[in-house]
């Protein structure tokens, strides 16, 4: 599933919430409202727009780091080039498939 700017923030808590339902979730724009527990692993991609004053990147990265954790990821980060300079980073040491 994905979304866009409020669209992004439900993605975020259907993610946790419905993670042993769902393969993944891409965030544009969105940072993590109130979750409840999270069930499990999900695959996900973030974005967010450094000039973004109403979903700054500080909250995406709270975000980031719940789906990092529940991911098993390390914080080692690798570029992530989808076929043009940017930067995007992976992190290292998912579980498989997350």
């Amino acid at each position: 599933m994905t979304g866009f700017s409020s669209g992004a923030w439900l993605a975020s808590y259907l993610g946790c919430a419905r993670g042993d339902l769902l393969r993944g979730q891409a965030s544009e724009a969105g940072g993590l409202p109130p979750i409840p527990t999270c069930t499990g692993p999900i695959a996900a991609m973030y974005i967010a727009d450094a000039d973004d004053n109403k979903n700054p990147p500080a909250g995406v990265k709270i975000a980031v780091e719940r789906v990092r954790v529940a991911n098993g990821c390390s914080t080692e980060t690798a570029p992530y080039d989808a076929g043009v300079p940017s930067p995007c980073v992976q992190y290292q040491g998912c579980m498989p498939g997350f």
